[in-house]
C-alpha cells in the first residue's frame, strides 16, 4: 500500500498516544482497548511493537509515524503537560508558541521541547521563572554526572533552556 492510503486506512482515532522512552530510543507509546481488530490493524498498517516490560504497543517517535498517526503538531503530548505545575504548564506553552513564532523547524521545536519539558519535571511544583543561574548551573551537572547524558543532549538541553530565558523571558544572557 502507499502511504498516503496507509495514513488514510489506519483510524487512529480508535487510539490514545504517547510520547516516552523505550531502550533509550524515544517512541511512541499506543494505549488502547484489548480488541483483536485494533490490534490486526496496529500490525497492518503501523508495524507496531510489542513492549513487554511497559505491556504497551509502541513505535520510533519519527517523521513518518507522526504523520501516520496524525500526531505532526504534537511536541509535549496533554498527559504530560498535566504532570507538571500551573506554572510551568503557562511556562511550556509560551515556550512552544516562541518556537514557532521564531520560525523554528518542527524537528528543532520537537528537541527543544522535551529538553525544556525534562528541566520542568525535575523542578516538580518549583517556579521555571525563579531560577537562578547558579541552579540551572547545578541541573546541568546533574544531567551529566548522575543522569549521564550526551554531549549531544546537554547541549541540545543548555540550548533549549538558554532560549527560554533569553528569548521567551527576555533576561540577558546567563549562560556560561
Amino acid at each position: 500500500m502507499e502511504k498516503e492510503q496507509i495514513r488514510n486506512s489506519f483510524q487512529h482515532v480508535n487510539y490514545r498516544f504517547e510520547e516516552g522512552e523505550h531502550g533509550g530510543h524515544k517512541v511512541i507509546w499506543i494505549h488502547f482497548p484489548y480488541n483483536r481488530k485494533l490490534i490486526d490493524d496496529l500490525k497492518t498498517y503501523v508495524k507496531a511493537k510489542w513492549s513487554f516490560g511497559k505491556k504497551c504497543w509502541y513505535v520510533q517517535d519519527n517523521t513518518y509515524f507522526r504523520r501516520l498517526l496524525h500526531l505532526e503538531n504534537s511536541f509535549i503530548g496533554n498527559a504530560a503537560l498535566q504532570n507538571l505545575s500551573r506554572s510551568n504548564q503557562d511556562a511550556m506553552k509560551r515556550f512552544i508558541e516562541q518556537l514557532k513564532l521564531k520560525g523554528y523547524s518542527p524537528n528543532t521545536i520537537r528537541t527543544y521541547s522535551q529538553e525544556f519539558y525534562q528541566l520542568l519535571k525535575v523542578l516538580k511544583g518549583n517556579s521555571v521563572n525563579s531560577l537562578t543561574p547558579e541552579r540551572l548551573r547545578s541541573y546541568f551537572l546533574y544531567c551529566i554526572r548522575t543522569l549521564k547524558v550526551s554531549e549531544n543532549l546537554i547541549h541540545s538541553r543548555t540550548n533549549a533552556v538558554k532560549f527560554y530565558f533569553e528569548q521567551v523571558l527576555h533576561r540577558k544572557k546567563m549562560f556560561f
